[in-house]
């Protein structure tokens, strides 16, 4: 155990790391309103547009060109579809982690919070544990469905105004494909590192052997979620939270409802 002169007041210092993720957050939300709600997606060209007709006899060439457009339509539609959602999903968790970090700011402030040996055991101290990793798993996932956002965007926008001579032509795309995957390579990059980071800030944690969520990512949403089902259903401290059940509730519906509605309904 340790000594009573090793123990220090390290509120502060938990309150500065939560507005540390508060002030991003913030940004993401902000920048989301325009760029997902305000500014209409790009349409796509003439030919994905149309429809391959099927009734003649076509070459092997033509239906070749045919199943490409129907491929490029098919995803077309998939994805416009998952950005509103995506958008949703990303705003409000941005949102959360603006109101989990402002929340536990103030219980730092206004209560008398014991003393600690040091911020990650404060952290990881009664509710500030929950706080903690919600406001990390909610700014990650709300950082990442940004980019996907910004990738959705410059894939419809290559497709919408082609690289090329005539933006209509079906019969030269090879410049827009050239953009489309060029744009999609970028936007994985980006988002593979930003995992990466994630990851290996998630494995540090408090910078000793066993003061860690885990070794990833999921290891840290694993934990938020653990310790949300402990809080909601009476398991922890706090009592039974019914608005978070429902919340829970919700939650896992808009996922299946929405599975179905991009991956099943035409």
């Amino acid at each position: 155990m340790a000594s009573a002169a090793a123990l220090k007041d390290y509120a502060p210092a938990a309150a500065s790391l939560f507005n540390n993720m508060k002030t991003p957050a913030s940004i993401l939300a902000g920048a989301m309103i325009p760029l997902g709600f305000l500014s209409p997606l790009p349409q796509p060209p003439a030919h994905v547009k149309a429809v391959p007709s099927s009734t003649n006899k076509k070459g092997k060439q033509e239906e070749e060109t045919d199943l490409a457009i129907a491929i490029t339509k098919s995803f077309d539609r998939m994805i416009r579809k998952s950005y509103l959602l995506v958008t949703l999903f990303s705003f409000g968790s941005e949102l959360l982690a603006i109101i989990w970090s402002t929340v536990a700011v103030n219980q730092l402030t206004e209560t008398a919070v014991a003393p600690a040996e040091s911020v990650w055991a404060l952290l990881k101290r009664d509710w500030y544990d929950l706080a903690w990793a919600a406001t990390n798993s909610h700014f990650f996932f709300g950082m990442l469905g940004f980019m996907w956002m910004v990738g959705t965007r410059a894939y419809l926008m290559v497709q919408a105004k082609p690289w090329n001579i005539n933006p209509v032509s079906a019969g030269d795309e090879t410049n827009t494909n050239t953009m489309s995957i060029a744009s999609i390579l970028m936007v994985a990059s980006s988002f593979l590192l930003m995992i990466s980071i994630v990851n290996r800030g998630v494995a540090s944690g408090g910078g000793q052997a066993g003061n860690t969520y885990g070794g990833s990512v999921i290891s840290l949403f694993s934990h938020y979620l653990t310790l949300l089902f402990e809080q909601a259903f009476g398991l922890a401290i706090s009592p039974i939270g019914p608005l978070e059940i429902l919340s829970i509730v919700f939650g896992a519906s808009s996922i299946f409802v929405a599975a179905k509605a991009i991956f099943i309904e035409p």
